[in-house]
């Protein structure tokens, strides 16, 4: 690496924004593994379907508006792990990268807990 301590820092400051997203996101995705599960111990798979459709929807527009955030105040968000221009510079150049990150990550992690909250997780595996 030609610039270790700048790519470290570029490093930290994704894993820590991508932490964060995680974090709000696998709340949701709790929240949909014991709805479904619940729905479907009580007999009522369309609720479950139902809870899962709206775990979803809400996945997508945490995730858009986690993203929205992100590329109008990487600036600022940037601004409070560095205050380097060349580091901030380069963080925004990978924003587009960190919000498609964001954006399958938002999916993903919600129907994994609808999986778990279905039974099916050797079919996940």
């Amino acid at each position: 690496m030609p610039n270790a301590k700048e790519t470290t820092s570029l490093v930290a400051m994704r894993v820590s924004t991508g932490g964060v997203s995680f974090m709000l996101i696998c709340g949701l995705s709790a929240a949909a593994n014991t709805r479904v599960s619940n729905e479907l111990g009580a007999g009522n798979p369309n609720k479950a379907k139902s809870a899962a459709a709206v775990t979803l929807m809400l996945s997508a527009l945490l995730g858009l508006a986690f993203n929205l955030a992100l590329a109008f105040g990487h600036n600022l968000w940037a601004g409070l792990f560095s205050d380097s221009p060349a580091i901030l510079n380069k963080f925004a150049s990978m924003t587009p990268f960190l919000a498609a990150s964001i954006t399958i990550d938002s999916f993903q992690v919600v129907l994994s807990g609808v999986v778990r909250g279905c039974g099916w997780q050797s079919l996940a595996v």
